[in-house]
């Protein structure tokens, strides 16, 4: 089973959920935010679970979860965001890569996030390529962004991309269909 080697009682609940949807060994903190608390395992999987898990609601990370698994797809951003791998709804946890910048196994470096015109420049782009494909684009903060070789920068977190045009219609017919 997951564990994680830290602390509070919302990130030992988190690992628990993390280790529900596959995660295996200790788990490595990452960081938190509004949406997700984020572990990262030995296999370099991220786990990203939602913060209010709660029953008859949906599901906070289904959103962010479809996001990543289309801008995947897409050719011209895909190396620029983090490898989507699944998503468990029934524990609410985005699983994609654990992005890491070279040589930083095991501690996380701040210095390898942009600057914030870097970080906004590649939102915006991330967001104009993704709104054909029904979704907004994601927050432009220096920290949902990971210097990588070879790759520029990649996309960490999708918090707050949103459904719109056919997506968002979609969603709303498989509501009213149940």
């Amino acid at each position: 089973t997951a564990s994680a080697t830290a602390s509070s009682p919302e990130r030992i609940a988190a690992a628990t959920r993390a280790g529900s949807a596959g995660a295996d060994g200790p788990l490595e903190f990452i960081g938190m935010g509004a949406e997700g608390i984020v572990f990262c395992d030995g296999a370099d999987r991220a786990y990203k679970v939602s913060r209010h898990l709660v029953v008859d609601q949906p599901p906070q990370l289904a959103d962010e979860a479809a996001f990543l698994k289309k801008a995947g797809q897409i050719p011209v951003i895909k190396q620029h965001v983090a490898k989507f791998y699944r998503y468990d709804r029934a524990n609410d946890v985005i699983v994609r890569e654990c992005v890491r910048p070279k040589g930083t196994r095991g501690k996380y470096v701040r210095q390898n996030m942009p600057s914030d015109d870097d970080a906004r420049a590649m939102g915006d782009r991330i967001d104009a390529v993704m709104r054909p494909y029904g979704f907004t684009g994601p927050e432009r903060k220096r920290d949902s962004f990971v210097h990588v070789s070879g790759r520029g920068l990649v996309l960490v977190d999708g918090g707050f991309t949103l459904k719109r045009g056919h997506e968002l219609v979609k969603e709303a017919l498989d509501v009213i269909n149940g």
